[in-house]
């Protein structure tokens, strides 16, 4: 007999609900969990993804009603086993022991199909022997929490489920290797979101972890997850161990992210005039005044506002109540009275026959009259009306109403809520988090949360991470397809510049992230999600290095407050021109978000060449080299004769013109120009060890790229880089270029790259002659000799019409046949075969109805005769 206890996590997959299934007040009535106030609060406050059954410290004892009478007959069990049958979608499996056997005194086990009836007796069978239930958050550990998600990876019955994920397809013992098939709308995103690592470290540990993986099957998401595992589960006798499973998952540490989209300036302009727009009922004004208050403006006549919110309000409507009132508050001098029953209809409102919807506005409305509320009763009924919409736009309303309410009341309840919506965002590349539904919803939720979180001191379950891409989800459209999208952005950056928790930062250079000697201040501009300067940021250049040679050439340096910018002068460290990666901190407020940024800075500098010599050498040295220095910019006076029997040779330095040193830029070229023929030939220019740059024209190995076309040659010296301020391109001097003259082409083309090219004629065979017209003629009057005869035998002969009816498929039949006849001659004269088919289609499919409507007709006539 084994001696354990049992527990697992009944979750079936949708649309079967716990929350609809257990009821609001008392589990027990159904024939589950245990009679304990603890776990029955539990319920009420719709920990949906356990429920408690038999979780933490409620493992000891679960009650269950074998018989399925709805809980008349409840006895403790030793714990329950979840199987999803997979003929019965909405139908769980619960296998349990009673404590000392069944009611005949024979030690076994008793199954219970659960399923939206409640629980029924399903069979007995003997008892087995099974491994000890104590992995994970096993009995007499403290209950996990925030486990929603399905954070729980492998918590229970030694890791046989992976709860929350989905059902074990696969599962290899003793190596503990899980082949799991997740649930339709299964998001690992979200499963891995934010309680997973606080779960991993603080509820269980990370470790004993060998491989996670993930792959994709069907349209599914399927997990490999590998851990080793105890020895209690692999035995088939276990004592009261309280070894609990370890699990890890390797974390690839990423760099942080850093909001990619926000409000500039002009986006916060173009907001404005999105919301800024003509009333056409309350809910538009309510978009507009509400809207423009967040974003720090007002409308234009705050009067005429409050004359139509007074004109267009409906007593008799929770939601032009609403509108109203949060409207009017926002508009100085502007108040509503209220009667005693449209007090009455906001109060009856707040109930749970209402919807969550109707319940938000009744409770927004009363707020923003300044009218009392029972702020607990409102609670209840939000919670209990909440237990049966779970949309998102359902539960973004419920934070949205908690706000409302005292503090005083338990809004824990709702607060847990935002996990919940946290955990149903979709990572998109890991850089935008948003519901499928789209922008709207999101933006609503940012600005809820917020405002909850605020209004009861909580902070919001959101990463730093997290945060980001739900801002670059939130600004990432500029364009706004309603008012309302407009307004919830507008909330959203509201909510995201102005809470007590969070404030992401946007770290840019202003202009271009360049510095020189002649601009050597580079200026950043420190600012919130909607372009707002932050004056008490600190902000320190942690380290700047060179990109190409990876030298630290400044660290802990602190940036100057200057306007609405901080500054500092990158060029007092001296840097040699190149790009170099910042590492900028930004300090001050406890609450900074993405406050370390990476950022690429250009060093650059003017360029200038010096020693600059142009040489002829000859081949076999008889003669000594002649040498000749030219200054830039000037141009090499003469010109320089080099022929078959001679070398020409081009050397010069690159400095920076700033502080001397060598350069050695990315593009150095030598152009020599044919100036008869705009021929053009380039070379590349290379440094020595000793940055150096030579170029060597040998004329007899490179005749063949000059076409051996001797001529007067202009040499051209480019020099170009993205750090140099001042790219080059100058006239060194002429050069005269002789080859041998049996090498001289007969026609020398032009090889200027930046010419048209010459145009090529081409030449067409010419027609055939036509034949004389007498023998065109001669033929027609051939083809046509049949018809003339047909009009003689007829005049001679008589032609046969007695049988010819005047009804009106024949007539079109015969006019259909004469058309076609002529069709064919247009074609002949002027259409194209594709013109005559799609006309010959048309012809022939009436032609063809009208002759089989004549034949039958015919037929029937001829049997009648």
């Amino acid at each position: 007999m084994l001696a354990g206890r049992y527990f697992c996590v009944a979750v079936p997959p949708p649309p079967f609900s716990w929350n609809r299934f257990l009821g609001r007040k008392s589990a027990a009535r159904q024939g589950l969990g245990r009679s304990s106030e603890k776990w029955r609060s539990r319920v009420r406050r719709r920990a949906r993804p356990w429920l408690g059954l038999g979780l933490g410290q409620g493992a000891r004892e679960v009650l269950v009603s074998p018989e399925g009478d709805g809980g008349s007959r409840m006895r403790p069990a030793l714990g329950l086993e979840r199987r999803v049958l997979p003929p019965l979608r909405n139908t769980v499996i619960c296998t349990f022991r009673f404590r000392g056997g069944r009611e005949d005194g024979r030690g076994g086990q008793e199954r219970v199909r659960w399923n939206s009836a409640g629980p029924r007796a399903a069979r007995s069978e003997p008892d087995v022997l099974r491994p000890r239930v104590r992995a994970g958050v096993g009995a007499g550990e403290a209950p996990l929490r925030g486990g929603r998600a399905g954070l729980d990876l492998g918590v229970g019955d030694c890791g046989r489920r992976v709860w929350g994920l989905g059902e074990v397809v696969q599962r290899s013992w003793p190596d503990g290797h899980w082949l799991v098939r997740t649930a339709e709308g299964f998001s690992w995103s979200r499963a891995a979101g934010s309680g997973l690592r606080s779960f991993l470290e603080g509820e269980i540990g990370a470790r004993k972890l060998s491989a996670l993986s993930r792959r994709s099957r069907k349209g599914r998401s399927l997990l490999v997850l590998r851990q080793g595992l105890p020895k209690m589960c692999v035995r088939a006798h276990s004592t009261s161990s309280n070894t609990i499973l370890f699990l890890a998952l390797t974390i690839t540490i990423i760099q942080a992210l850093t909001p990619s989209h926000y409000l500039t300036q002009r986006d916060i302009e173009r907001l404005k005039s999105s919301l800024n727009q003509p009333f056409s009922d309350l809910e538009t004004a309510f978009y507009s005044i509400v809207g423009l208050s967040k974003l720090g403006a007002q409308v234009p006549d705050v009067k005429q506002a409050c004359t139509f919110i007074k004109s267009n309000l409906n007593p008799n409507s929770l939601d032009s109540l609403f509108y109203a009132a949060q409207s009017s508050q926002l508009l100085s001098g502007c108040e509503i009275s209220i009667s005693n029953e449209t007090k009455d209809l906001l109060h009856a409102a707040v109930s749970e026959d209402s919807s969550v919807s109707q319940i938000y506005h009744a409770v927004g409305a009363l707020n923003g009259f300044g009218l009392p509320l029972a702020s607990q009763e409102a609670l209840s009924a939000l919670i209990a009306r909440l237990s049966k919409e779970e949309t998102v736009l359902a539960t973004i309303q419920a934070l949205q109403t908690a706000s409302y309410l005292s503090q005083q009341a338990d809004l824990s309840g709702i607060v847990e809520e935002i996990e919940d919506l946290v955990a149903r965002l979709d990572d998109l590349g890991g850089v935008y988090l948003q519901f499928e539904e789209g922008l709207e919803p999101t933006a609503l939720f940012v600005a809820a949360t917020y405002q909850l979180s605020d209004h009861v001191g909580t902070e919001p379950p959101f990463k730093e991470d997290q945060v980001i891409q739900l801002v670059n989800a939130v600004f990432s459209k500029k364009n706004f397809d309603s008012l309302s999208e407009a307004f919830s952005v507008a909330a959203a950056a509201a909510a995201f510049s102005q809470n007590r928790y969070h404030l992401p930062l946007v770290i840019v250079a202003e202009g271009s992230a360049s510095v020189s000697h002649q601009q050597p201040v580079l200026r950043l501009q420190v600012t919130n999600v909607m372009s707002q300067f932050l004056a008490h940021a600190s902000v320190t250049l942690e380290r700047a290095k060179s990109t190409s040679t990876k030298n630290t050439v400044l660290q802990q340096t602190s940036f100057t407050p200057s306007g609405d910018g901080f500054e500092l002068n990158f060029m007092n460290a001296k840097p040699a021109s190149g790009y170099y990666d910042f590492s900028i901190r930004v300090e001050g407020d406890s609450r900074y978000i993405a406050n370390v940024v990476e950022l690429k800075v250009k060093v650059s500098t003017e360029v200038g060449i010096t020693n600059v010599d142009l040489s002829t050498v000859d081949k076999d040295q008889s003669i000594a080299p002649k040498t000749t220095r030219v200054a830039y910019p000037a141009k090499g006076k003469g010109s320089f004769t080099v022929d078959s029997h001679q070398n020409f040779a081009l050397s010069f330095q690159l400095v920076d013109v700033n502080t001397g040193a060598e350069l050695t830029p990315h593009q150095t070229f030598v152009r020599l120009h044919n100036q008869k023929t705009g021929q053009e030939v380039v070379f590349v220019a290379e440094p020595d060890s000793k940055n150096v740059y030579k170029f060597e024209l040998d004329t007899s190995e490179r005749k063949s790229e000059f076409d051996s076309a001797s001529g007067t040659y202009t040499l051209y010296l480019i020099i170009g880089d993205a750090t140099l301020e001042n790219p080059i391109l100058w006239n060194v001097a002429d050069v005269v270029i002789k080859f041998p003259e049996e090498d001289a082409p007969s026609t020398i083309l032009s090889k200027n790259l930046f010419t048209p090219k010459q145009e090529i004629q081409h030449l067409f065979r010419e027609p055939e002659k036509r034949p004389p017209t007498v023998v065109s003629n001669t033929f027609t009057a051939l083809i046509l000799s049949p018809l003339l005869l047909l009009f003689i035998l007829w005049i001679r002969l008589g032609a046969n019409i007695s049988n010819f009816t005047f009804a009106p498929s024949t007539i079109i039949f015969h006019l259909g046949h004469a058309a076609m006849l002529g069709l064919m001659y247009v074609y002949w004269t002027q259409l194209n075969m594709f013109q005559t088919l799609k006309y010959l289609a048309i012809l022939g499919s009436i032609t063809f109805l009208a002759g089989n409507r004549m034949l039958a007709y015919k037929a029937v006539k001829r049997a009648t005769q």
